[in-house]
């Protein structure tokens, strides 16, 4: 085989086992869910029960529970929160097994902090459920989302080096994480690197107040 052949085989199976890693790790954050809903077949959670039984039927379960009404239905909202914490983390690192498909070659950015998605049928069924109390369901869907990112960076770090969801732009300046302005001069924007080759996690802070969370991101760059 020429030289050149040999290289752009290699350089393939270089970027084809980088897909195979992000896989894995997929499998791994879908492994925790699954593990949750077999649990669920064993013992029911709040939000399950409320779902499967008749609400003429739901003051038998706070009473077979022996709390209120309001503690049975914020156990519930826990439980919209755990699917949410999974769900997000595992749509996202779809998009990214997509990014890095061998024979991409360019780059990709993945937004992390953006609302997750939520299949129609789980709206029915949670606006049904908390008619009464929407603002126990908007928080746990909140809640989730930002559980899910931290799923997420938790299995992309490296062991030395962890990936943080809430950084303010001070604490980023004087632990010396380099920076570069924005497009419009106002912000600035800081990488990190995971613990998969050509994917870093992107830092944008909108301005630069020590106290400014950043809007984040996956950049994935071409092998």
């Amino acid at each position: 085989m020429p030289p050149e052949e040999e290289r752009k085989q290699l350089d393939y199976y270089r970027r084809l086992a980088r897909q195979t890693q992000v896989i894995r790790i997929t499998q791994a954050v879908n492994q925790l869910h699954q593990n949750r809903r077999e649990a669920l077949l064993v013992t029911p959670d709040e939000f399950s029960l409320l779902a499967l039984t008749p609400q003429v039927d739901w003051n038998f379960l706070y009473e077979q529970a022996g709390v209120s009404k309001e503690v049975f239905f914020a156990r519930a909202a826990q439980g919209i929160e755990t699917d949410i914490t999974f769900a997000h983390a595992s749509s996202i690192l779809i998009e990214v097994i997509d990014a890095v498909r061998p024979e991409i070659q360019w780059e990709r950015e993945i937004a992390l902090s953006r609302a997750p998605f939520i299949a129609d049928e789980f709206k029915r069924v949670t606006q049904y459920i908390f008619k009464d109390s929407p603002q126990l369901v908007e928080d746990a869907i909140e809640s989730g989302r930002q559980q899910g990112i931290s799923l997420l960076l938790r299995h992309l770090a490296k062991p030395d080096t962890p990936l943080r969801s809430s950084l303010p732009f001070g604490v980023a300046q004087a632990e010396g994480m380099t920076l570069t302005p924005s497009i419009d001069q106002r912000g600035q924007i800081g990488y990190v690197p995971t613990k998969v080759e050509g994917i870093a996690l992107k830092y944008a802070w909108a301005n630069t107040q020590p106290a400014t969370f950043p809007r984040l991101s996956l950049r994935t760059r071409p092998l």
